[in-house]
């Protein structure tokens, strides 16, 4: 853990969104705490709900120590400040000085940051946090409804193999390569800038499908989604990867990501719901990332939060996160009650399969399917 700031730091907000006046320091965080991907959302999902894009900055002796990417999200009669990407952020936390610690967030500092910056905020409501060490009193802090799940790849492909399953594994892959060189084979790469649009539009046509079938919303389909990834995966400066397994000119199986700091942030992935989805091409195409990744020297392969049967079989690396609310206002102790019993509900819902399925067939009404 990075060391606690020796006094506290005074926090202010900037009301412009690090697209127009990121902090020249040296800060460093996880990529979507980066500037290009928080610019990427402001332009695209966040112009289109009209958020308000902040920055809460750290100050000390020595400057600039952190600076945090927030969004203002109006709910109705709430102004509920949240980190920006929604749920296509693998993880949210500070982007930090190196050797300078997150500053402890309460009520009071918060609330002396917006009156200095003239800014009305109703309360916080914070999702994804692997490290909750800087919030401080007031905070109402649960788990997340999901882990985080990743592959060490120290050691590469036989590492990872060896630490379970490696038998099935092994026998499953030869399987794979038999049934696709009987098909013309199949290509595995990172596909390059002139085919991503190509790529992103088989994805989304891919999740549509499935979600569908499984009758979950599906939170691609959400406006602004759509031109978001195709303006990550288009932005320069910003080391995204599409990775895909290609057969007979159709992608079988794809996975969408960030590389920082020798870590694969993999984002999204689908498949084709196709005859060949019985092979699992997305186990293929996951065996190949582990290859790939690890011959170029990347520590980690972080597959993003929930729990999935291949994550189980795959993952030595468990990560808990954490939500987090705080109320500054009347208002904001509405919400916030609000919001505990949402996340209690979901909560239940989740643990129940018969009330999932009672849910599910709910939604299936509601669309008229």
């Amino acid at each position: 853990m990075p060391p606690a700031f020796p006094s506290p730091p005074r926090l202010r907000f900037q009301a412009a969104g690090p697209s127009e006046s990121w902090p020249t320091a040296p800060l460093a965080g996880t990529p979507f705490q980066s500037p290009g991907f928080v610019a990427a959302w402001q332009r695209t999902r966040g112009a289109a709900m009209r958020r308000a894009p902040l920055l809460l900055l750290a100050e000390d002796a020595d400057g600039l120590a952190a600076a945090l990417p927030l969004e203002i999200d109006r709910r109705g009669p709430f102004r509920v400040v949240r980190f920006p990407a929604e749920t296509h952020a693998n993880a949210n936390g500070w982007c930090l000085r190196p050797g300078a610690g997150a500053p402890v967030l309460d009520g009071a500092s918060i609330a002396a940051a917006c009156d200095a910056a003239g800014i009305r905020i109703d309360a916080l409501d914070l999702h994804r946090m692997p490290d909750t060490s800087s919030l401080g009193p007031g905070f109402a802090i649960r788990p997340a409804p999901e882990e985080r799940f990743a592959i060490s790849l120290a050691g590469g492909i036989e590492t990872v193999l060896a630490r379970g399953n490696a038998k099935r594994k092994r026998k499953k892959f030869r399987s794979q390569q038999r049934f696709f060189e009987a098909q013309g084979g199949y290509v595995f790469g990172d596909t390059p800038a002139v085919g991503r649009a190509a790529a992103l539009a088989t994805f989304f046509a891919q999740k549509r499908a499935r979600f569908a079938d499984l009758s979950l919303p599906n939170p691609f389909a959400d406006r602004g989604i759509e031109a978001f990834l195709a303006d990550l995966f288009g932005a320069a400066g910003i080391d995204t990867r599409l990775y895909t397994i290609v057969s007979a000119g159709s992608i079988k199986a794809m996975m969408g990501g960030v590389v920082a700091d020798g870590v694969f942030w993999g984002m999204f992935s689908s498949f084709a719901d196709d005859a060949d989805a019985d092979v699992s091409p997305g186990e293929l195409l996951l065996w190949h990332l582990v290859e790939q990744l690890s011959a170029e020297g990347l520590a980690l392969l972080d597959l993003g939060p929930g729990e999935e049967r291949y994550k189980r079989s795959w993952c030595d690396r468990v990560v808990p996160q954490y939500d987090a609310v705080l109320a500054l206002t009347t208002a904001g102790r509405a919400y916030v009650a609000a919001a505990r019993l949402r996340g209690r509900l979901v909560a239940r819902i989740k643990s129940d399969a018969r009330l999932k399925g009672a849910v599910q067939r709910l939604r299936r009404i509601w669309r008229g399917d």
